[in-house]
């Protein structure tokens, strides 16, 4: 089937989902990987369950296995691993998205995270986020965003704290299952360019 053309069974919300999707991916080739390229890294999409068990620990993985719409055949989601070139045992593993610019306006709610189906399930909503928090840490999950043309963030999403976050719906407005970073929060993040070969490197 032609990628532009899509089944009549698809939901228009679906849609833009994957087409957001598409666009990031498609912004992370052209804009972050060649920045990550030119100082000897490299990354790639991390697809399927098999690749996710090669690289957490059994005990990250034990709770990464919890994200069963991680182990989506496409890939999960935008997550990248960011590894040396020279040698792939140095790496971290991050969500990464791109921007357009560093206008408070352009974040929105643009840095998310799903929440997993066993924690919306078992947590009270005032405990959702922390719960979430508190598993992205054992994972060490990080979040990189490439601004467009000279700033980035580079941080765990462990060290956003609870008051950094807003809880959301992701489809049903009853069911509070998606946290975005606050705009405000991430604006103190940024940093310029010129630190990232130092800053990435050592988190390596």
């Amino acid at each position: 089937m032609n990628e532009t053309m899509w089944p009549e069974t698809t939901t228009k919300k679906a849609r833009g989902v994957r087409e957001g999707k598409n666009t990031n991916l498609n912004n992370i080739n052209k804009y972050a990987k060649p920045k990550l390229n030119e100082i000897g890294l490299e990354c790639t999409p991390i697809v399927g369950e098999e690749e996710v068990r090669k690289i957490f620990s059994l005990a990250a993985y034990e709770v990464w296995s919890t994200f069963q719409n991680r182990f989506v055949k496409g890939g999960s989601g935008c997550l990248h691993k960011i590894f040396s070139i020279e040698d792939s045992s140095h790496y971290i593993v991050a969500q990464m998205f791109t921007l357009e610019s560093s206008r408070l306006d352009a974040l929105k709610s643009r840095v998310h995270w799903n929440i997993p189906h066993d924690i919306v399930e078992s947590t009270e909503v005032p405990n959702r986020i922390k719960k979430t928090l508190e598993a992205l840490e054992i994972m060490g999950v990080f979040l990189y965003v490439h601004v467009k043309p000279s700033s980035y963030i580079l941080m765990k999403y462990s060290d956003i704290p609870v008051e950094g976050w807003n809880l959301f719906s992701h489809t049903d407005k009853r069911r509070l299952n998606r946290m975005y970073v606050r705009s405000k929060y991430l604006e103190r993040c940024y940093l310029h360019y010129s630190k990232f070969e130092k800053d990435v490197k050592g988190k390596l």
